[in-house]
């Protein structure tokens, strides 16, 4: 069994700060507009466009919703990216171990100017990730993305999910420093 290195650094308590924020939100009614002036039907339009830019993989079309300036936060990655440019080399990376990544979103809510997203993606572990050769197996992950919307564009976005969960899927074992020498 292959052993997956250093991804325990990358985990984020996604259930626990998931249920935080659903318990904290109430969605607005479809023609309801926020003090930002962000709408359910934005909302839905915004992570319509996402589904779409990773399932066609045609991340071109994210420039439509999200600013060039965006910040975003992924447990896939090591630091945080703080463009739209390197979101889009980010997505490429991924796209390179899970080439049929496959995502829909389940749920969104709008609360002032923050879009709650949960959604659930599929892919096939087909190339290297995390020192991880290409498994050849399926995986479905669950998560929650939370987004800032100005202007009609998503400035900032930070995405919960279960690394570990996508590592053990994966048939990874993850070991501690000491069992690595």
């Amino acid at each position: 069994m292959k052993t997956a290195r250093n991804l325990g650094s990358y985990l984020v308590p996604a259930a626990l700060l998931g249920a935080l924020v659903l318990a904290a939100c109430q969605p607005q009614a479809p023609s309801q507009t926020t003090a930002s002036g962000v709408t359910q039907a934005e909302a839905s339009a915004i992570c319509s466009t996402l589904a779409v830019a990773r399932n066609t993989p045609d991340f071109n079309k994210l420039d439509a919703v999200m600013a060039p300036g965006l910040l975003s936060f992924d447990p896939f990655s090591t630091t945080p990216m703080t463009s739209l440019d390197q979101l889009k080399q980010f997505y490429l990376g991924t796209q390179a171990a899970f080439p049929d990544f496959s995502m829909r979103f389940d749920e969104v809510w709008v609360s002032g100017d923050r879009v709650f997203a949960r959604w659930t993606a599929t892919a096939t572990h087909q190339g290297l990730w995390f020192e991880l050769p290409a498994t050849g197996k399926n995986v479905t992950i669950s998560g929650l993305t939370v987004m800032k919307v100005e202007a009609g564009k998503v400035t900032e976005q930070v995405n919960y999910f279960d690394l570990l969960g996508i590592a053990r899927q994966l048939g990874a074992r993850l070991t501690t420093a000491s069992e690595q020498i």
